[in-house]
């Protein structure tokens, strides 16, 4: 293994003056591994295969060869790549019995033995055969090849995926555009993947359960008239926040006024289809831009304002809406780069609603940040399609980053 990473790779884009991608890449494994920061960095390569020794390996206590945990870990890691390289077992000797024809498999040419048709004799009968077999067992070794016997193990013995891993499966080291939901209507398909992520809503939830035990035990008074903590989702989609709000109450046991806003008709359209068949008419449902939306509203009847006539006044009510206060406001407009969801714009449209003196908002922060990195099979993608679009060194791409080497 070279640990001048940086420096070999330097020569070899002189030399080709193209991506790396274009020359495979094999890594030889020695027995004593580098430091972890040239792994890591050997990593983010475009690996095509891991060549693997009789030196790697080991002898226990039977002689048999294994490897470290350093190195099993090393394999496993390069196992989770979206492409993982092949494993190549280097000077383990031939494998015994490939030069023998008694131990060939016979293939089926299409053609009938003549000496078989014609002779049937000689063929055993099926005690005879399992005997014979049971034989040939005994008299073959346990492992013609050890070493490729125990990489084959090794490979049953991959620890389970992670949930994120799972969920994730498909997108790692992929450039995907930012979406821009607040220009463009998503699509229910685009909606359905963010509703797989296994982590973020059980998150929100927790945050959800939070405010309401604290804003109950704290005793702290709620702007609703009819005495309920009013929730506010932003930005709804198709409503698994609001699923979860739901169950956050139910378990907590408080009562909630809750209301939905979201400006996609699509959306809209199975919010109000939840609402009906899962919600029980629950959730206030808004089909509006959070930016001008003015509020939580309750209707109440009165009489008719003065300017009017006297005639026009008899035995008339108006019905009066008012307006009051966001409790918690739940949002997750945080986006995949940066700011391409304009979530400080939305939220600066919408915070002025919020509870002065008690208002939760969900989250409360977030902090975009930049890290320098090492992708090389990104950078190698980025520059494979600037031909045909200009503009792909400067987009900025939402990637699941997996092969990558931090600096």
């Amino acid at each position: 293994m070279i640990s001048r990473g940086t420096s070999l790779r330097f020569h070899l884009h002189h030399l080709a003056e193209h991506s790396l991608t274009q020359w495979p890449i094999a890594l030889s494994i020695p027995r004593h591994l580098p430091a972890i920061h040239a792994q890591s960095r050997w990593h983010s390569e475009p690996l095509r295969l891991l060549s693997l020794t009789a030196q790697t390996f080991l002898p226990d206590a039977q002689g048999d060869p294994f490897l470290t945990k350093a190195h099993q870990a090393l394999i496993h890691r390069y196992m989770r790549l979206r492409t993982p390289p092949w494993i190549v077992l280097c000077d383990v000797g031939p494998i015994p019995g490939l030069g023998n024809a008694d131990t060939q498999i016979p293939r089926a040419d299409g053609f009938i033995d003549g000496d078989a048709a014609s002779d049937e004799t000689n063929l055993p009968t099926p005690a005879e055969a399992a005997q014979l077999q049971t034989q040939r067992k005994q008299q073959q070794p346990s492992s013609k090849t050890p070493q490729l016997s125990y990489i084959r193990k090794l490979q049953g013995r991959q620890p389970p995926q992670t949930i994120l891993e799972q969920f994730g499966a498909g997108y790692q080291d992929y450039l995907q555009g930012p979406l821009q939901p607040l220009a463009d209507n998503l699509e229910s398909m685009t909606y359905e993947v963010f509703e797989k992520d296994p982590i973020k809503y059980d998150l929100y939830e927790q945050a959800i359960r939070k405010a309401l035990r604290d804003w109950t035990h704290q005793g702290k008074s709620v702007s609703s008239p009819t005495g309920n903590i009013v929730v506010a989702v932003v930005g709804a989609g198709r409503g698994p926040l609001v699923t979860r709000a739901l169950r956050a109450s139910e378990d907590e046991g408080i009562k909630i006024e809750l209301w939905a806003v979201e400006k996609n008709p699509n959306a809209y359209v199975l919010l109000q289809r939840h609402n009906e068949l899962s919600w029980r008419n629950q959730v206030h449902l808004v089909q509006s831009d959070m930016r001008g939306w003015k509020g939580p509203s309750s209707s109440s009847s009165s009489s008719t304002p003065a300017y009017l006539s006297e005639q026009q006044q008899k035995g008339q009510q108006v019905c009066q809406t008012t307006h009051h206060a966001i409790d918690i406001l739940v949002s997750e407009l945080l986006g995949s780069f940066a700011d391409n969801e304009l979530s400080p714009e939305c939220l600066d449209g919408v915070t002025p609603l919020l509870n002065r003196t008690h208002g939760i908002s969900i989250p409360a922060s977030y902090t975009s940040y930049l890290t320098p990195i090492a992708a090389p099979k990104l950078h190698a993608d980025i520059l494979a399609r600037t031909p045909s679009d200009a503009r792909a060194p400067n987009t900025p791409y939402v990637v699941m980053l997996h092969a990558i080497d931090y600096l």
